[in-house]
């Protein structure tokens, strides 16, 4: 190797270690963005615990919690209803209803 080789030697590791470490950053960041569920399904999931436990108020709060991140979270919505139901709350639930129609609930 000569020695008009080295520079372009030493770039081309430069660039090599550039990339590598590029890569290493860009899986860590993928890697735990897959891990993180979204926070209105672990709370819609929360919810639907309360409800199996006949919770129906915890369950109802969980619901709402969920669809005041994400209003157009069909199952919270779905849940709401349910529970509001549950909790016998029936004027409630019918309200609840006709947004979950608006959202494409089809009979």
């Amino acid at each position: 190797m000569g020695t008009e080789d080295r520079p372009r030697t030493k770039t081309l590791r430069w660039v090599i270690t550039a990339l590598l470490a590029l890569a290493v950053l860009i899986g860590a960041v993928l890697f735990f963005r897959a891990r993180a569920a979204p926070r209105d399904d672990i709370l819609c999931q929360k919810g639907e615990i309360e409800l199996h436990s006949g919770n129906a108020a915890a369950a109802i709060e969980q619901f709402r919690r969920a669809l005041e991140l994400n209003p157009e979270h069909f199952d919270a919505q779905y849940g709401l209803v349910r529970a509001l139901t549950a909790h016998k709350d029936f004027q409630e639930a019918l309200s609840e209803l006709r947004k979950l129609r608006e959202m494409g609930l089809t009979a």
